[in-house]
């Protein structure tokens, strides 16, 4: 019966584990499809290409515009002859061609400002983006830590197993030799059958965090994980540092940091561009165009066939005035021949003067200014709130630094008591009560010590993080 009990955890690590053709994750791999396949983070790419494209265009704002348009028309009753600028009462087809260009020669400089304020603002996007992606990078590290962990303590989890169990055995010896009541056989299996609930917790433990991990990295079956060698050396350098050195580190490169410094320089040059409305601006343009007709004739003189026409008579003699006047014929135009004979150029320089447009400029540069204002405190908030997450983030990991060497020095006494209980247990010494007791204080030092362990490390990477180290074990 024991024997088959004992089966059974192993059988259920064999279900859970029996992954050996599933692709083993490094903490590298799972950072970078977290990055490509975690849908806020795409968002903020896109909304930082956004920006960019925003950016871009703005600068090509500064280059003259060029339009051209093109237009055939139907016209039916009373209209204007476009070729003749004479009315008509017939229908007539037309067409027009026109092509036209403008230059702001002086805008108190709100194109350049707003290339500027475009600019900020794509570097403000970007750094938000950057932000979304190192905070989905926090929580893979987190979930990758803790299936790590769970790993270990499900590995722990077997070893207390394969340790009741040999505890069992050898107690079950002791009581067939009578040098054990039954009550201690009794112990000894509850203790097994409590460290098998332990082993089935610690499995479930562990698909629950592969389950979280395969959440963030958007796949559909469990990620079997790589185990990296977690070995904690003796001294960190971070932790040697104070937190005022990783303040000024993180200061300098913390994105929400940059994002509301970019930002400050935005609202500024967006009060430029505001003040830019308040001053005349000088604008250059030129135009040609050309237009067709239906109606559009070309007339000729026939000098072959001359007209006369009595237009009066001699005083004297009454003899008649005659005039002579050529016949007329005309013929049509063909269409670029229109264009070439309607053919016009225009050029001209203009000057608006903002006067009075209902205070909207002045209240548009207040408000700038107010822009400003925010901006200033934003930037100030986000520099108070880098400075509390590292100090919290200094202290965690000194105070995890402390607990994972005390449970060390807890563990490396609890073991020594368990190892002396048993030479104890043997020679009769101690009861099971006792002896069990002391076995589940020692699983408890073994669980801390792993907790702790993992605790600190974490710790330690969000202080590397601060600095602008790469997530590696």
């Amino acid at each position: 019966m024991i024997q088959r009990t004992f089966l059974l955890p192993a059988l259920i690590f064999w279900l859970a584990t029996g992954v050996s053709a599933q692709k083993v994750w490094t903490l590298q791999e799972c950072i970078q499809r977290a990055s490509e396949r975690n849908l806020q983070v795409q968002r903020a790419r896109l909304s930082a290409q956004m920006a960019e494209e925003f950016a871009v265009q703005s600068r090509l704002n500064l280059l003259p515009s060029l339009n051209g348009s093109l237009g055939y028309f139907f016209n039916f009753g009373k209209t204007i002859d476009p070729t003749t600028n004479q009315f008509v009462q017939q229908n007539i087809r037309t067409s027009s061609l026109s092509l036209s260009s403008g230059l702001t020669l002086i805008g108190g400089l709100q194109k350049l400002n707003t290339v500027r304020q475009s600019d900020f603002d794509a570097k403000a996007v970007a750094a938000t983006a950057e932000q979304k992606l190192q905070d989905q990078t926090f929580l893979v590290l987190s979930a990758f830590l803790q299936v790590i962990l769970a790993k270990e303590n499900q590995s722990l989890a077997q070893q207390q197993l394969d340790l009741a169990q040999k505890q069992l055995e050898r107690v079950e010896r002791l009581v067939d030799a009578g040098s054990l009541t039954v009550a201690a056989r009794y112990d000894a299996q509850a203790q097994r059958a409590r460290q098998e609930l332990l082993w089935v917790q610690r499995n479930n433990e562990l698909q629950a965090a592969r389950l979280n991990l395969a959440h963030l990295l958007d796949l559909t079956e469990l990620p079997e994980v790589q185990m990296p060698d977690l070995t904690v050396p003796p001294a960190f350098d971070a932790i040697n540092q104070t937190w005022t050195d990783i303040y000024e580190i993180a200061l300098q490169r913390h994105p929400a940091v940059q994002a509301a410094m970019w930002q400050l320089r935005s609202a500024e040059a967006g009060l430029q561009v505001a003040r830019g409305r308040l001053w005349p601006s000088i604008s250059l343009f030129a135009n040609i165009s050309t237009n067709s007709s239906n109606l559009y004739r070309r007339f000729f003189i026939d000098s072959s066939s001359l007209n006369t026409q009595t237009i009066g008579f001699l005083a004297t003699d009454f003899t008649p005035v005659i005039n002579f006047f050529p016949s007329y014929s005309s013929r049509e135009v063909g269409l670029f021949d229109q264009y070439a004979d309607n053919f016009g150029q225009a050029v001209g320089i203009s000057l608006d003067v903002p006067l009075f447009n209902n205070w909207q400029s002045r209240h548009q540069v207040s408000r700038s200014k107010l822009q400003v204002l925010d901006a200033q405190i934003q930037l100030e908030q986000a520099r108070q709130q880098l400075r509390v997450e590292v100090q919290n983030a200094w202290h965690n990991a000194v105070a995890a630094k402390n607990q994972y060497e005390a449970s060390l020095e807890t563990l490396a006494a609890v073991q020594k008591s368990f190892e002396d209980a048993q030479r104890r247990l043997e020679a009769g010494a101690i009861t099971s009560y006792d002896f069990f007791q002391l076995f589940s204080s020692f699983q408890q030092a073994q669980s801390e010590v792993l907790q702790r362990k993992y605790q600190y490390i974490f710790n330690l990477k969000v202080l590397d993080f601060y600095q602008g180290k790469p997530f590696t074990f």
